[in-house]
């Protein structure tokens, strides 16, 4: 008697069908962490968004003008051009101040570079009108918002004094004249 030939039935869940949702899935999860990576590492400009609004902001994920801590003095000079004043600080500081190359009356921006790179940003309120960052913040609204800061130090800058409150895991310093704010600086968190 002639063996009967059985039909096999082909399996529903293959091998080659196991591979595909195991690529599809590692390719989920590996976009997820990328678009996890890219946010985190996007700046937030002050021109475009007021970042003391953004709940754990810090100083290294902050950008002025595109300009961000890290940055080399050629990129400053390719995004924001000439700097009106430079002043030299021997071994390696330079500081570039930008007022009428930003058209502004006076300093609104500062970079202050170590080496040829952005370690501090200082903004000034000439530079108000073009941020979406306003600061209309008083001494006692600052230490509400962000508490009591790490240091504070008084300055005397152009013959009037003036304190700086530093925050540094924040990566923050606010600079007030009696109790408005004047300006503050951007600086790696500690």
């Amino acid at each position: 008697m002639p063996k009967k030939r059985t039909k096999k039935s082909k399996p529903v869940f293959t091998i080659r069908t196991a591979l595909l949702i195991a690529v599809i899935i590692i390719a989920f999860f590996i976009i997820g962490n990328l678009a996890e990576v890219l946010t985190k590492d996007q700046k937030k400009d002050v021109t475009k968004v007021d970042i003391f609004s953004i709940e754990g902001i810090t100083g290294d994920l902050v950008s002025v003008k595109g300009i961000k801590l890290g940055d080399d003095a050629e990129y400053v000079k390719k995004e924001l051009g000439n700097p009106d004043i430079q002043s030299l600080h021997p071994p390696n500081i330079v500081n570039w101040e930008y007022a009428e190359s930003l058209d502004l009356p006076s300093t609104g921006l500062l970079i202050h570079m170590e080496a040829g790179i952005v370690t501090r940003i200082s903004v000034f309120k000439p530079l108000e009108k073009s941020m979406k960052t306003k600061m209309d913040y008083t001494k006692e609204e600052l230490y509400r918002k962000f508490g009591a800061p790490d240091k504070t130090r008084l300055e005397k800058v152009r013959n009037r004094a003036q304190i700086v409150a530093t925050y540094e895991k924040l990566g923050f310093e606010f600079i007030l004249i009696g109790s408005d704010l004047t300006g503050f600086v951007i600086m790696y968190p500690i």
